[in-house]
């Protein structure tokens, strides 16, 4: 299926569907992805309906490190911070300072990089059970 293809490459990077892709952004397989309008709403405009674990976290660190990500169930003395590489353990007594953004790590206009064949594609995809 090209879909399947197209959301290994655009899609998989940062999400999950039915066991494959990784766990950066949210698992699609229980998503609501019979609703079209879910899906494209959520697909073009990342941020507009948002859970507040995967909004864009900036953190400073005392050496001068900026790491970006989204906040990961931590403990009381460490920060973990999932960013597109790899999930990071922060001690929270190097953290200068920590910025939650009101917008995703997903940007807008991911389909503008497919041609309409490909994106009806990943549509029917994410849609079929």
């Amino acid at each position: 299926m090209n879909g399947q293809a197209v959301f290994q490459t655009s899609c998989a990077v940062c999400h999950r569907l039915n066991g494959q892709g990784q766990n950066i952004g949210p698992d699609l397989t229980g998503a609501a992805r019979d609703n079209l309008h879910y899906l494209l709403e959520n697909i073009l405009a990342p941020s507009v309906v948002l859970a507040i674990e995967y909004r864009q976290t900036t953190v400073l660190l005392d050496d001068g490190r900026v790491l970006v990500g989204t906040v990961k169930p931590s403990s009381p003395n460490v920060l973990k911070l999932q960013t597109t590489t790899e999930l990071v353990a922060l001690p929270k007594d190097e953290i200068v300072s920590q910025k939650v953004a009101p917008i995703s790590m997903m940007p807008d206009g991911l389909l503008d990089a497919l041609d309409e064949s490909k994106c009806r594609d990943l549509i029917a995809y994410l849609m079929s059970k």
